[in-house]
């Protein structure tokens, strides 16, 4: 791999139009959940290059990793693109806010909570809490299942709040998505859900080795077939139903395009991962004028 000594700008714009996303969540153009890059990997991609690989993280710029490295004794950042083909050496400068903020204006801030219908929706906590939040979700997206976690803390915490469960799966995450929302909403079962966010870690590790899959085959068909598998477990009580369809349609005719994406009992909207003290501190400030939705 050659490193690229000065800053492209060419490259950069290319990078960040390929892998542009907004807040952390899956679609409306994130693409984050399907790469990962760790030390151990940085380390081989930049054998004989650098002394030492100290992290890796998502770069501020969409795209890329950054990954800080160490030679002669000096720290310094690199950024690697999401192929692991291209590296750029230098500063990376955002441009001017505008842009961002007419971005910010088109995403959606409000929906009306009766236009959307509950009565399919898993509940997480008291069904008859003061305050229920409705969550569109999909059970292999990484942002969801992290989300998850800290709804489960916040019904811990404040019996008050609920959460109405909706399943949206991306198409982004494959006909699998779609197939352990239909069986969670078959079965009224949070434990389906639950089950599929299990299998994420494996199906991500899936898809990536299918896109550098040169003499992996058999290690390919033993993963495609554990998590086939697995999958087959979860959807063993699959029945002909419209929801989850309905569902996809009605988040997209709200502009609900990303998962996870809340709406809070007032209406308002909020994506991606909140942790449980923001989003208990969030709710209370936006309590419902009569509480419920359709």
């Amino acid at each position: 791999m050659r490193i690229i000594l000065c800053l492209s700008f060419f490259l950069l714009l290319s990078i960040s139009q390929a892998y542009a996303f907004g807040q952390e969540g899956c679609g409306a153009g994130s693409c984050s959940d399907c790469h990962s890059l760790d030390v151990k990997e940085a380390e081989a991609l930049f054998k004989g290059s650098v002394e030492k690989v100290l992290r890796v993280e998502f770069a501020e710029m969409p795209g890329v990793w950054l990954v800080e490295v160490e030679n002669n004794g000096k720290r310094f950042p690199l950024y690697v693109d999401f192929s692991k083909k291209f590296v750029v050496a230098g500063k990376i400068y955002r441009l001017p806010e505008e842009d961002a903020k007419v971005r910010k204006s088109k995403q959606v801030t409000h929906v009306d909570r009766a236009s959307i219908p509950l009565e399919d929706a898993l509940v997480l906590g008291d069904p008859m809490a003061e305050q229920r939040v409705i969550v569109f979700t999909d059970p292999l997206c990484p942002y969801c299942a992290r989300l998850h976690k800290e709804l489960k803390t916040v019904v811990a915490s404040d019996p008050n709040i609920a959460f109405l469960i909706k399943l949206n799966p991306l198409d982004m995450h494959g006909p699998e998505a779609y197939q352990i929302a239909q069986a969670a909403v078959c079965g009224k079962s949070l434990q389906t859900l639950e089950g599929g966010f299990e299998l994420i870690d494996l199906h991500n590790q899936l898809r990536l080795l299918q896109k550098s899959s040169a003499g992996r085959e058999a290690e390919i068909a033993k993963l495609q077939q554990e998590f086939t598998n697995r999958v087959q477990q979860l959807t063993a009580n699959l029945c002909p139903t419209p929801t989850v369809d309905a569902t996809k349609a009605l988040a997209a005719e709200l502009g609900l395009l990303g998962t996870p994406s809340m709406v809070l009992p007032d209406g308002s909207v909020i994506t991606g991962v909140k942790p449980a003290t923001e989003l208990i501190n969030l709710i209370h400030s936006k309590p419902a004028a009569v509480t419920g939705g359709k």
